[in-house]
């Protein structure tokens, strides 16, 4: 506390030190300080700002603390208390009033204009910063005066307090002058007003003949006007009366009698209403739990004195507002006797007619207080006979559910009071509420169910509510009241909710209701089987609306929505008959992506439900919502899949928990009750092919999510270890962070020293997350064919080869297929809306060679991902399993897929590309299905034709086609498909015509002339790959046969030179081509022996060529030459005169060549030695 504050704190000063009196100071030193922080922050507040915001109790936990402290202490020293808060009011008011410029708004506060505040505001400030005292003022007091019980003080307080409440309760007429109404501190000073009738309401606990005589003294005043006296018995509507001892309990009886007189001997309307309304407030909480206190004397006297009056005037239309509630009232206090001879004609007479007509207020008060009567006569008196209570109910019922009509009457009332009112007939008459009230709301029974929404609602609910009460064996329920807040605590809303365990057909007889309950859960299915194809799937966020706002398209479809809400929240308490397991939880799943907020919620709370307490079905749940993520919630909506990724994170997160919790069963306990369906039914490989989809998003936070579910999903994998009939895979995400460092390294490779120091790259942030935000912020800053090369495309490719994901999980690989596939064909569509490229064929004539624009970056990138992803994980033709997917689709396999993608390789730009790079990166099992798809188009390429534009056309398409083989082979194709290469081991007649087409193609150009640099880059790499993707020994050897590495081998040796040197220069001039053309030439050379029976001979031109490569300035090249080399002399064991050439190239070559003639002559022969 600041030395401002200890000087103006009220506190006074304690002759002695003692520990009380130290703990007071320093407690009321805490309240000072807080409250001038809550004071001036109220004040630095705009002119409209509501006290009520920041002052209540609720809002500030400190406050709060300190105001329940100063209660505690207030039983040791209430009088110092009331001195001091008392002291500490007048000295702020009195700061507010002497000194305008207190707050720091006085000399700050400005207009729109920029000038300073006028002095009509800055009054407005101050004098909020005066109720804003009063209002602490009335919470300290509301915390402290239960203590005057136990703790007299002198009147004078009393008398104080008293003065400050009726003095505020007068000056609310002011209020109601047009004048004053323009203030902005009228709501302010209504509060504060509320706030000391609350105060008052405290005090009438222990003072109540002090707050009696001068409420009297008060209202009979001749010279208050009748606003001025409505105000101050307003002001007396917190007042309740003290049921024990009896002895004050009819003092208080005697106090409401003096009421009556007031309010019979009162000419005037409107007071007559307000002490109505004062007598309804005081005399609700006595009706809720008076019971043998009705036979008191001075109670049946109040009753007799009202309830004839009140009869009298209730019939009359201009006074139902007022007359009604106190009769109903009257009734409920007064003896059993006097209430089954007067209610049901009240009833009759006054209550229905006025259901039946009037305006809303009317209704709602009449509803109200039918329901309280009702409640009277089920619960407390347990009604009459039984014909008698059946005539009473019947009479209530077919006014309020009108047979042969859709709705209730009245019409827009809270439907709570219909539900409630049938829980209190069932309190004693149970097979009557539900056959005749709730299966009739249900509408069971009838030929054509319809949909009628409030009826059906108010059924299900007082359904649940009456099963609830039977189940956990409550007692009676209490009586309606409907107590508003109390001006000194915020708005605390309570929702009722169900039990969560579903209601069993045991429970059910248990509780005597097993005749109903079949009938309520069809109902129940056939509710929700209807709205979920009129207001379900239409509406979801998935759909496009066109045409109106999703406001307007959910305010005209409202009763069918909540009633859906009703469907959906009493699930799995009821569960649907007729419905299995898998259609309710694709149900309940879609809807938590419907436009109607709320009702997603509710679905998504039934399924965490589920999750949570029924773990024979978690696999099951957990399988369908991924079924239905990938099948149903598209990549055009990103904030709905990452929302619904949230909850499938959510839901395998609480399954893990439950199985690792110490007070659940361990996880091989748990498999033992749940898992009992086999391998198929096991859904963790399901969950991490959702994963394995997701990764392909464009957007760094979907990636995100996607991780995280993949590692939340290798938790679980080890949380049920030991699960039976489960296939034991090694978990995605370790394949992931086993393969991620050295897919980060080979893309760090590829970039300069300066891009990798901007990224500063660590060995710890070489995981996919880091390259996940790399790649989006690629995506970002990149565009057109840079931004094709993205890093995450390289990713989702290296995880896919071979050796990894395929091999590894094989299960999670092989369910993200079917979705890759479709999620990759709904990407396309938006990049070719046109559908130019149908499923089975190819553009049309005209289209050819056209690049259309891209629509979209995004999708294109997006697209991108998929196609690779798809393209390495695609199965063969021949392996397909299952004719339909998860979503009943018919299953795809390599050949639809390539169907659609190859006439791809046609177009121009980013399009031909990516089908380029997605088509090399096949998986090698599916590498058949890709050759025959490229048949026809291999055909055209190698077409013979002289038109100019059609050659054109050809040369890129075998620039295209070579391009796809050279990275086939570079993938692993060669050597694991059994397509690419025949059972004798030679390649494929559909590859070796390729490469002699393109063999002939070279041949045929003039002498000299070296066209199409492009195709000869490529067909070069392709030789090479195609061999070294080979192993080595016989496989290889059987490749090609030797006329043909012989033809291919010269035509290399003219692209780069075979008798010229091979220097630095000779690069230079067309690097890339001359060194492909190298590589292969060795490749040719070195994959068998020597195609030429005097091909070593001495002086064969051969050595000339290896010995330009070992002395080559370019280091790639010398290391070329000596794998040459090497290979030479492993495969050409039995030729002396090539071990002598490398043997004499040991000693009289120059230095740098001799090494590396010495290094291979050493490796040979320790792969010979080792062999033996």
């Amino acid at each position: 506390m600041t030395s401002a504050d200890q000087s103006t704190s009220p506190v006074p000063e304690a002759d002695g030190g003692s520990a009380g009196e130290f703990v007071l100071k320093k407690l009321f030193a805490g309240f000072v300080a807080v409250s001038e922080r809550k004071l001036q922050h109220a004040c630095n507040q705009p002119l409209d700002y509501s006290l009520a915001k920041g002052l209540v109790r609720g809002e500030d936990a400190q406050f709060d603390q300190i105001l329940s402290a100063l209660n505690e202490v207030s039983s040791f020293c209430l009088r110092s208390m009331l001195t001091a808060i008392f002291k500490w009011r007048d000295m702020q008011i009195e700061q507010c009033r002497s000194n305008p410029d207190l707050t720091s708004l006085s000399n700050s506060e400005t207009t729109d204009t920029g000038l300073p505040a006028s002095k009509k505001d800055r009054a407005h400030f101050i004098e909020r910063r005066e109720l804003a005292v009063e209002f602490v003022f009335c919470l300290v007091l509301v915390e402290v005066m239960p203590r005057l019980s136990v703790h007299p003080v002198p009147e004078s307080f009393i008398h104080s307090i008293e003065d400050l409440a009726f003095t505020h309760f007068k000056l609310q007429e002011s209020l109601k002058d047009h004048r004053a109404l323009s203030s902005p501190n009228v709501t302010n000073m209504r509060k504060i007003a509320d706030l000391y009738a609350e105060v008052i309401g405290v005090l009438s606990q222990s003072r109540f003949h002090s707050v009696r005589r001068r409420f009297f003294l008060e209202i009979r005043n001749p010279d208050y006007s009748p606003a001025t006296v409505i105000s101050i018995i307003e002001g007396m509507s917190f007042v309740r009366v003290k049921m024990f001892p009896v002895e004050e309990l009819e003092q208080w009886f005697v106090f409401l009698q003096e009421c009556a007189r007031f309010f019979l001997d009162c000419p005037r309307e409107k007071i007559k209403a307000a002490m109505s309304a004062l007598l309804v407030e005081i005399l609700l909480p006595v009706a809720a739990v008076i019971n043998l206190e009705a036979s008191l004397p001075v109670a049946k006297k109040l009753v007799s004195l009202l309830y004839g009056h009140c009869m009298e005037h209730a019939r009359r239309a201009r006074y139902s507002n007022t007359y009604i509630p106190l009769a109903t009232v009257l009734l409920a206090i007064s003896e059993q006797t006097f209430f089954l001879n007067n209610w049901h004609l009240f009833l009759v007479q006054n209550l229905l007619p006025s259901l039946k007509r009037g305006d809303t207020k009317i209704h709602n008060i009449a509803l109200v207080s039918l329901y309280r009567l009702v409640w009277v006569y089920m619960v407390r008196i347990k009604g009459e006979s039984n014909k008698t209570t059946m005539l009473r109910l019947r009479t209530v019922l077919d006014t309020l559910f009108p047979r042969g009509q859709r709705g209730v009457n009245p019409k827009e009332m809270p439907l709570n009071i219909f539900v409630k009112l049938i829980q209190f007939i069932a309190r004693e008459r149970l097979e009557y509420a539900m056959q005749e009230v709730i299966l009739e709301l249900l509408s069971q029974g009838k030929t054509k169910t319809a949909i009628y929404p409030e009826r059906m609602i108010i059924g299900l609910r007082a359904f649940l509510m009456i099963t609830d009460s039977l189940e956990k064996k409550e007692g009676d329920p209490p009586m309606p009241i409907n107590p508003g807040p109390l001006p000194s605590r915020g708005v605390s809303r309570v929702k009722n909710r169900f039990l969560s365990n579903t209601l069993s057909d045991e429970t059910a007889r248990k509780i005597g209701i097993s005749q109903f309950y079949p009938a309520v859960r069809r109902a129940l299915d056939g509710i929700l089987r209807s709205l979920d194809h009129h207001v379900g799937r239409q509406l979801t966020s998935t759909n496009p609306q066109t045409g109106k706002s999703v406001e307007e398209i959910l305010s005209t479809v409202k009763p069918k929505l909540d009633l859906l809400k009703t469907c959906v929240a009493a699930i799995p308490r009821i569960l649907p008959d007729n419905t299995n397991q898998e259609y309710l939880t694709d149900l309940l799943s879609r809807l938590t992506i419907h436009l109607d907020h709320e009702l997603g919620r509710a679905a998504a709370n039934s399924l965490h439900t589920m999750v949570t307490n029924y773990p024979t079905w978690r696999h099951s749940i957990v399988q369908v919502f991924v079924q239905f993520l990938l099948r149903d919630v598209p990549d055009s909506c990103p904030l709905v899949l990452e929302a619904t990724l949230k909850l499938l994170i959510q839901f395998v997160r609480d399954w893990r928990q439950l199985v690792t919790s110490p007070d659940r069963q361990t996880g091989a306990e748990e498999s033992s009750e749940e898992q009992k369906k086999g391998e198929e039914g096991y859904c963790i490989p399901w969950v991490e092919a959702c994963g394995l989809v997701t990764l392909c998003s464009y957007r760094s936070v979907t990636r995100r999510f996607s991780l995280v579910l993949l590692k939340e999903v290798r938790s679980l994998h080890e949380a049920l270890a030991g699960q039976p009939n489960r296939v034991e895979e090694t978990p995605v995400m370790d394949i992931i962070e086993l393969a991620t460092p050295a897919i980060v390294k080979r893309y760090l490779s590829t970039l300069s020293v300066a891009q990798r120091t901007e990224l500063r790259v660590t060995n710890q942030a070489l995981t996919l997350t880091w390259l996940a935000d790399r790649a989006a912020c690629f995506l970002e800053q990149g565009g057109s064919r840079a931004a094709m090369r993205d890093p995450w495309a390289l990713c989702l490719a290296g995880l896919m080869e071979p050796s990894l994901l395929p091999k590894a999980c094989q299960s999670a690989t092989r369910l993200a297929w079917p979705y890759l596939y479709h999620r990759m064909a709904k990407a396309y569509m938006v990049l070719d809306p046109a559908g130019l490229v149908a499923d089975k064929g190819d553009k049309p004539s005209s289209m050819r060679g056209k690049g259309r624009p891209i629509v979209s970056t995004v999708e294109t990138f997006l697209w991108r991902n998929y196609f690779i992803f798809a393209s390495c994980s695609a199965p063969p033709s021949s392996s397909q399993e299952s004719s339909q997917d998860g979503a009943g689709r018919p299953f795809p396999t390599a050949r639809d897929l390539f169907q659609r993608v190859v006439p791809l390789i046609r177009w121009d730009g980013e399009i031909r590309e990516v089908a380029v790079t997605a088509l090399g990166l096949v998986n090698p099992p599916a590498f058949g299905d890709l050759v025959e798809q490229l048949q026809p188009v291999i055909h055209d390429a190698l077409e013979q034709r002289k038109d100019v534009k059609r050659r054109r056309r050809r040369e890129a398409l075998k620039i295209q086609i070579t391009r796809v083989f050279s990275l086939a082979a570079e993938h692993g194709c060669f050597q694991h498909s059994h397509v690419a290469r025949t059972e004798h081991g030679q390649l494929s007649p559909v590859l070796l015509d390729f490469i002699e087409g393109i063999k002939s193609h070279f041949d045929s150009e003039k002498e000299g002339v070296h066209s199409y640099p492009e195709l000869r880059l490529h067909f070069a790499g392709l030789i090479a790959n195609i061999i070294n993707g080979v192993p080595q020994g016989e496989s290889r050897m059987l490749l090609l046969s030797p006329v043909t590495r012989q033809g291919l081998f010269y035509l290399f040796a003219t692209w780069c030179g075979l008798w010229q040197r091979v220097d630095v220069d000779t690069l230079a001039r067309n690097p890339q081509i001359s060194f492909n053309s190298l590589q292969a030439m060795s490749a040719l050379l070195c994959c068998g022996p020597v195609f030429q029976a005097d091909g070593l001979e001495k002086n064969s031109l051969l050595y000339r060529w290896l010995d330009n490569m070992l002395n080559c300035k370019e280091g790639r090249v010398q290391a070329l030459g000596q794998r040459t080399v090497q290979l030479l002399l492993a495969n050409n064991a039995n030729c002396p005169t090539l071990l002598r050439w490398v043997v004499d190239r040991c000693y009289d070559n120059q230095p740098g060549a001799a090494q590396l003639c010495f290094h291979a002559l050493a490796t040979t022969m320790e792969t010979l030695y080792a062999s033996f």
